[in-house]
């Protein structure tokens, strides 16, 4: 067996405690960036979930220009089939301006995520933290 190396002895007193200081706000920032991990896997996951499905429906829509395309059966009235392509034309409409307003929001989410990181959540911990260093340091001499 080999011998482990003689260790220095664990810090006591005031270094001690600001090793504690300083575990707890490694976990503190642990935390957040594992809170802002799952909400970027979330946001993404939702960003996913909307195109397949906006996806999809753009693809439905194509096929019903496709057939808008090749013209008016013969047994649809003139007036019907005017009716018909204008509701064509205003789902398609309302199909991208819908994938604009999902966009939108999911990038606003991301913003509002990330500032929330940066303005509140990372802000508190440093602060909270330099306080206590600075009473340790202080309580030390």
């Amino acid at each position: 067996l080999i011998e482990p190396p003689d260790l220095p002895p664990e810090p006591v007193g005031v270094d001690g405690e600001i090793l504690e200081a300083m575990k707890d706000y490694c976990i503190k920032m642990r935390q957040i960036l594992d809170m802002l991990r799952r909400t970027k896997l979330e946001l993404d996951k939702s960003e996913q979930n909307f195109s397949d499905r906006l996806a999809e429906m753009e693809r439905r829509s194509a096929e019903v220009r496709t057939s808008i395309e090749r013209g008016k059966p013969d047994h649809i009235s003139d007036e019907s089939w005017a009716e018909m392509v204008a509701d064509v034309e205003r789902g398609e409409e309302e199909l991208r301006t819908h994938r604009a307003e999902i966009q939108e929001s999911i990038q606003s989410a991301r913003e509002d995520h990330r500032n929330q990181i940066d303005n509140v959540a990372m802000p508190i911990a440093m602060e909270e933290f330099q306080v206590e260093m600075t009473a340790l340091v202080r309580k030390g001499g």
